[in-house]
């Protein structure tokens, strides 16, 4: 953080210190009947209408139907582990454990402390209301009131129970950003398929929503911080100004100029998540359908009011669309490479591959050919379209400026990390995994990334599960290439530079580690050279790996895969235990193969 950021937020401190706007002082619908004066109430509803096409059944809205149906009964997935809320749902209350977070202002909460209430994320994620979107379509559906009047009760309740500056769930901008968007694009399905939205619900929901852009356009994740999240906030703004600009009354003029500026803001937070070669800036792989989906969800706001898409985010875009091609998994995932948390906001129901869903959708509003042959229904949400479907042909890729080589041999794919740590200064969801490489087959890790696993609710395993040694790369005596500062900050960085055929990490210690890696005629040859004392090169096993030792020889069976690892230059293969987490929140043991070095340089021979 540079000390102009520095100036800049002790600035916005002191001015929230010396100064509430009226607006923050109010409960929702007070500040509606305040802020919708004289406003054309009827345009605002056509607006938000218009937010959404009219939901079609598809067979990818299966999942959303099922869940549809157990939120009627309060059963509710949360990271694919099933929760109960009462009804309505306790706000402040972590619905994996029970435990409430205090009932006091935002800024007096302590949500990176793991030991209030468990973990902010799993609170957040109730109160991004994204089911409130699938009740909604179930709705549109099956024209079944109770799922209607179960998205107008929760609605209200929450709007009325957290208040504006009040709660843990306004103490982060992308919490409010998302929020804005699940409650007017709820309220788009509802009204499209010709629920008549009661002026209580309607009031509360326009109210809280127009606190939190006011909210938003003063508090925005700007400089070191501007990731994922800003894209978030700049899309929730859009949404919102979208449904009021242009409506008549005394604010109306204040509502195009914060269109105008959200416009342009996600016109330039866009191209930023992403390198020139599409790939992602936060070194963050399954974060791509969410910037894509919060992107998206902006992009198609604004242009449904008629206003150009940026042509440096259409570009960005579309390249992002290439390298998940490149990088996707036969079953749609991508391999879980830096940060993940499972972040989703419109039909985020369990079973449909996240970068199929979104990704289609992007192609969709490209006009480029899909990702995969199913899940159709986000599209919908954009326009009635449809594209041929292209795959990454089998080949070698490499993506310079994010760094990463991708091998594709019929159902392997193999990817090599030479990319810098992460985003901007704090490089906040990157890993300390520069130089690893990770091999699938099919949709199974033969050598893992060991994914996420946890954010604040657990720091030893956040600490862990993005270090160096839980990476298959070289590591010195068991410590990390960059400086861990914190959860989601990175001091000093390790440094990747290309060296002959190779790539060379210079850690923020001081010592070196030098990497090539080849794939040809069904063998992976990897070679390493090092400088520094202490050094052990490790793969992390897949959890479904078994694996057999012979000195310098491993064999590691998948199904009925067979394949063998020689190590020329090291000491004997060693097992030892491991973590592997395939989704945020969730995690299984697995195995290390690890061996030291003989003397400054090994090879690894994979023969497939």
């Amino acid at each position: 953080m540079g000390a102009s950021e520095v100036v800049h937020r002790a600035g916005i401190a002191l001015r929230d210190s010396l100064f509430t706007p009226a607006w923050a002082k109010m409960g929702a619908e007070e500040a509606a009947k305040q802020m919708l004066a004289s406003v054309d109430l009827a345009q605002v509803r056509s607006r938000i209408a218009a937010l959404a096409l009219p939901v079609r059944q598809c067979p990818s809205l299966v999942g959303t139907l099922r869940e549809g149906q157990a939120l009627l009964e309060g059963q509710w997935l949360l990271f694919g582990r099933q929760v109960q809320l009462s009804d309505p749902p306790n706000w402040r209350a972590n619905p994996m454990t029970g435990q409430e977070w205090p009932d006091e202002p935002a800024d007096r909460i302590e949500y990176r402390r793991a030991d209030v209430a468990g973990g902010a994320k799993y609170a957040w994620e109730l109160g991004r209301l994204t089911f409130l979107h699938t009740l909604a379509v179930c709705y549109a559906l099956t024209e079944e009131p109770a799922y209607a009047r179960r998205v107008e009760s929760w609605l209200l309740d929450f709007c009325r129970r957290n208040p504006i500056g009040h709660g843990i769930h306004h103490a982060s901008g992308i919490e409010q950003a998302i929020r804005n968007i699940t409650i007017l694009h709820a309220l788009s399905v509802l009204l499209r398929a010709r629920w008549e939205v009661s002026r209580e619900t309607l009031d509360a929901a326009l109210g809280l929503c127009m606190q939190q852009a006011l909210h938003l356009r003063g508090h925005l994740s700007i400089g070191s911080s501007g990731n994922n999240h800003l894209v978030a906030e700049f899309s929730g703004l859009v949404v919102v100004a979208s449904c009021l600009a242009d409506g008549g009354g005394r604010r109306a003029g204040a509502w195009e100029r914060m269109l105008d500026f959200a416009w342009r803001g996600l016109g330039h937070a866009v191209p930023a998540q992403f390198h020139p070669d599409g790939t992602s800036a936060e070194q963050a792989f399954r974060y791509l359908p969410f910037v894509w989906e919060l992107a998206l969800v902006g992009l198609s706001a604004g242009g449904k009011r008629g206003l150009e898409p940026p042509p440096a985010a259409v570009e960005r875009l579309s390249q992002s669309l290439e390298f998940a091609r490149a990088v996707r998994l036969p079953g749609g995932e991508l391999p879980p490479v830096g940060d993940e948390d499972d972040g989703r906001v419109l039909l985020p129901a369990e079973g449909s591959s996240r970068l199929d869903l979104v990704g289609n959708a992007l192609a969709v509003w490209l006009g480029a050919r899909r990702v995969s042959a199913t899940a159709h229904c986000w599209a919908s949400l954009l326009r009635d379209a449809d594209s041929d479907v292209a795959t990454a042909a089998d080949g070698r890729f490499v993506f310079a400026e994010g760094g990463y080589t991708v091998w594709r041999r019929g159902d392997v794919l193999l990817l090599w990390d030479h990319g810098p740590l992460g985003f901007r200064s704090i490089a906040a969801h990157g890993h300390a995994d520069a130089l690893s490489v990770a091999l699938y087959i099919g949709d199974e890790p033969l050598i893992a990334d060991p994914g996420t696993f946890a954010y604040h609710e657990d720091v030893p395993s956040r600490d862990r599960f993005r270090s160096t040694p839980w990476h298959s790369t070289v590591n010195f005596g068991r410590r990390d290439q960059s400086e861990n500062l914190g959860p989601f900050l990175w001091g000093a960085k390790a440094e990747v530079t290309r060296e002959g055929d190779g790539y060379e990490v210079r850690w923020h210690t001081g010592e070196r580690h030098w990497r090539s890696v080849a794939f040809d005629r069904g063998e992976v040859v990897i070679e390493d050279r090092v400088a520094g004392t202490d050094a052990e090169v490790v793969f992390v096993l897949g959890p479904q790996v078994e694996v057999s030792l012979d000195d310098f020889e491993a064999t590691l069976s998948l199904g009925d895969r067979r394949v063998v690892l020689r190590a020329e230059g090291f000491q004997p293969w060693r097992v030892e235990t491991g973590e592997f987490s395939p989704r945020f929140g969730q995690r299984v043991p697995t195995k290390r193969l690890c061996a030291r070095f003989g003397d400054i340089s090994g090879t690894t021979r994979l023969v497939l």
